[in-house]
């Protein structure tokens, strides 16, 4: 039996996907070999036809490539204004063809839509990506999204390449992939199946088509039996148990079904590095004096031409030599230099300056880095057109806090066995699209813990662009040397120690990406921190049940601190159990942190 699917309708009301679509199928006059096909395919129709109705008003326009007689029957039962570019193969009955505008062939359809100046907001493009490869598919995505209206709709349906049925033959060495006959389908339009794609890759393909992604979800395209198949008592067992199989493993059903708008910003002109866009670094005062100074001198030195980007300082101190210190630079400097004050801090400050600036780019540190003299000119060599964010590397300079003092995977700078951090887009190194940020939202200020900005917040606006169709690209070119202090002789360490480890488990739920690419085994915050939990488990059953072997899980973690301490003289020994204890305090801290954090984010990480 068919799930049911709940629509809307054009009107405001609701309607049963389902019922209708079987309400077309009863009264249609066709063959009754025909009506087995339609029949076969009315999941999928019934779940497309849901889709659109709940994206239609009233006078919406509609484009459906390919498609069947039951989906162009069933669509024009919404009472909208349906369009139809049929394939050369699809069975249409006298009542689907008055709906076709054009005979469109696979590998002409965006050449259709460059001549096309009718605007749709809905497009429906049912199993047709299988004929085009990956270069010619985002190339129909992109013609495509050039004919949606404002706040139109793509929907792709494409066959799933991990779908059950592809992998029993690829266990048993029966081709994979059956090219198609080229003849009449009486269900969907027959053509050939160049290549099937997995759910990542479309994700992939729509974002480098410039398209905003708002669902992308597994569906069960056909009915379990096709009523004029006879079938023995061990195929029936065998379909049964596949539809089960697919009930509860959702990558293993037929089709995926893919939901897509033009990205967030996509009206606003976009500037390359040919075009020489304005930039405006905005510089927030951290620290003050001699350090603000030298981040200023780093920028005031940068070989983008001087006319063309200016630095604004963010002041929330209130501290007046800011302003003494901005003039001496001012003085000397080639680009306007100036003072933004503001009582906020974090992200709320920065929102506040990028709303004021009229830049093209928006460029993001402080004062506790210090920028090399092509640092501007780096970031906008990678500035394409799908380009909305461009972080780098960022290095500690001298004087900096050891990284392994700092909760484990919250450091944007690498240490010295891994390469740079890929994932963190740090306030202190990124540049934005001004216009773009403006229109995703900007940072977001509900990211707070205990009054201050959360660990990552900075971080999150990077992804939720990628997410909307723009490119996040990060580049080893555009790096820096930033200051990280030690707070450890600082009254409070403790606490802003537990509330950094206490955010990360929420940034692991807000950003799935930083969870996939800096959580070990997507759980643990690093190798230190599992290998602390092994020895805390085992120093935990150690003493329960009075066995000292327990003991030998201690063994990874000393091995990670055993270059932080000097076994050899014995009169280092004193020194080196301080340094032993301090560094599982601080490790216990974070411990706390996470499980607290874990439980609040229901998200686990540890």
């Amino acid at each position: 039996m068919t799930t049911e699917i709940a629509g809307a309708r054009p009107d405001g009301g609701d309607i049963d996907a389902r019922r209708v679509v079987y309400g077309v199928l009863d009264e249609m006059q066709i063959a009754e070999r025909a009506y087995h096909h339609q029949n076969f395919t009315a999941p999928l129709v019934a779940d497309i036809l849901a889709r659109v109705a709940r994206r239609m008003r009233a006078g919406d326009r509609v484009l459906l490539i390919g498609g069947s007689t039951l989906l162009v029957e069933s669509l024009a039962r919404l009472e909208i204004a349906l369009d139809v570019w049929a394939l050369p193969a699809t069975y249409l009955n006298d009542e689907a063809k008055p709906y076709v505008r054009a005979t469109v062939l696979p590998g002409n359809i965006a050449e259709r839509c460059t001549a096309e100046r009718q605007a749709y907001d809905v497009i429906v493009v049912p199993l047709l990506l299988e004929a085009l490869d990956p270069d010619a598919a985002v190339g129909l995505m992109r013609a495509l999204s050039a004919m949606l209206s404002r706040g139109g709709c793509l929907i792709f349906a494409t066959a799933n390449q991990s779908r059950l049925d592809r992998r029993l033959a690829a266990l048993t060495g029966r081709a994979a992939v059956p090219a198609g006959n080229g003849g009449v389908s009486l269900g969907w339009p027959s053509s050939p199946e160049g290549r099937l794609y997995r759910r990542d890759e479309l994700l992939e393909m729509a974002r480098a088509a410039g398209l905003s992604v708002e669902t992308c979800e597994y569906v069960r395209a056909e009915q379990i039996f096709m009523e004029m198949e006879l079938l023995g008592v061990f195929a029936y067992s065998m379909r049964r148990l596949e539809r089960g199989i697919r009930r509860v493993v959702p990558s293993t059903r037929d089709v995926v079904v893919l939901e897509c708008g033009r990205r967030i910003g996509w009206e606003y002109p976009v500037k390359t590095r040919a075009d020489i866009p304005s930039v405006s670094v905005l510089v927030e005062r951290r620290c003050g004096g001699e350090r603000l100074r030298t981040t200023l001198e780093s920028l005031a030195r940068q070989t983008y031409p001087a006319d063309q980007y200016d630095i604004v300082v963010l002041d929330a101190s209130g501290d007046r030599g800011t302003a003494q210190i901005v003039a001496a630079i001012a003085e000397d400097s080639a680009c306007r230099i100036r003072v933004l004050r503001s009582e906020h801090g974090g992200p709320r400050l920065r929102n506040e300056a990028m709303a004021q600036i009229e830049s093209d780019i928006t460029a993001h540190t402080d004062d506790t880095c210090v920028l090399p003299d092509d640092w501007i000119e780096s970031a906008i060599a990678w500035l394409g057109a799908d380009t909305a964010a461009i972080s780098g590397p960022v290095f500690a300079s001298s004087g900096s806090a050891p990284r392994y003092l700092e909760v484990a995977g919250t450091r944007p700078d690498p240490d010295e066995k891994s390469p740079p951090s890929e994932v963190m887009f740090a306030a202190s190194n990124v540049f934005y699209r001004t216009a773009v940020a403006r229109a995703a939202g900007s940072f977001d200020e509900t990211m707070t813990s205990g009054g201050s900005p959360a660990f990552g917040w900075d971080t999150e606006l990077a992804w939720r662009l990628r997410r909307l169709g723009w490119q996040a690209r990060y580049r080893e070119e555009v790096y820096q040397f930033r200051y990280f202090p030690d707070d450890v002789s600082s009254a409070g360490w403790m606490r802003r120690q537990w509330r950094q480890a206490h955010d990360v488990p929420r940034l692991a739920a807000r950003v799935p990406e930083y969870a996939q690419r800096s959580l070990l085994g997507g759980v643990f915050a690093s190798r230190q921190t599992m290998y602390f939990d092994l020895a805390v488990a085992a120093s935990v059953v150690a003493v329960r049940r009075r066995q000292a072997r327990w003991l030998v899980l201690t063994v990874p973690w000393m091995s990670t601190i055993s270059s932080r301490v000097d076994a050899w003289p014995p009169r280092n020994w004193p020194r080196s159990a301080k340094t032993v204890g301090s560094i599982a305090l601080r490790q216990a801290i974070w411990l706390a942190g996470l499980i607290a954090g874990s439980i609040k984010a229901r998200r686990v990480v540890l």
